[in-house]
């Protein structure tokens, strides 16, 4: 199946370097991305918005800030929010220690047994998000450190 892309964007408080977060598939455990803490927000009172490449899955986003006092409205008006696929599936701002949302579903979508197509004019396949890389087989994208890429066997 085609990928997703989780937009995570961070307005940061008056202490931008206690927030950090983490994004972890649900249904194989592992973790898909993080931010830790003093890494990517430095400035106060500034928005960042960051898209990650993911898999059709489910997920556990979870946002936390070290002191303990949330990124709103003690120390700033901070808040963030999360898109799945386009669609909103998490925000907030006030909260203490951390903030956890869970979406998307590890179903899928049913896939039907694997179809030949006969080999003419070598069409290619889109593997990566914005087209970066281009197969000559669905079957050589593969997804690679939370990229698809086109790896030709």
């Amino acid at each position: 199946s085609d990928g997703k892309i989780v937009t995570v964007n961070v307005t940061t408080d008056n202490y931008p370097g206690e927030t950090s977060w983490i994004l972890t598939n649900t249904c194989t455990s592992a973790v898909i991305q993080q931010v830790d803490k003093q890494a990517l927000y430095k400035a106060k009172h500034t928005s960042y918005s960051n898209d990650y490449c993911v898999t059709d899955a489910a997920y556990e986003f979870t946002i936390t800030d070290v002191w303990g006092d949330g990124i709103c409205c003690g120390e700033g008006s901070g808040s963030y929010s999360v898109q799945y696929d386009g669609a909103a599936v998490a925000s907030g701002g006030k909260f203490a220690s951390s903030d956890s949302t869970v979406f998307g579903s590890c179903g899928g979508e049913p896939t039907a047994g694997p179809t030949f197509m006969p080999n003419t004019a070598s069409p290619t396949v889109d593997c990566a998000s914005k087209g970066k890389r281009k197969c000559r087989r669905e079957a050589a994208c593969n997804w690679v450190g939370g990229a698809r890429l086109c790896i030709e066997k």
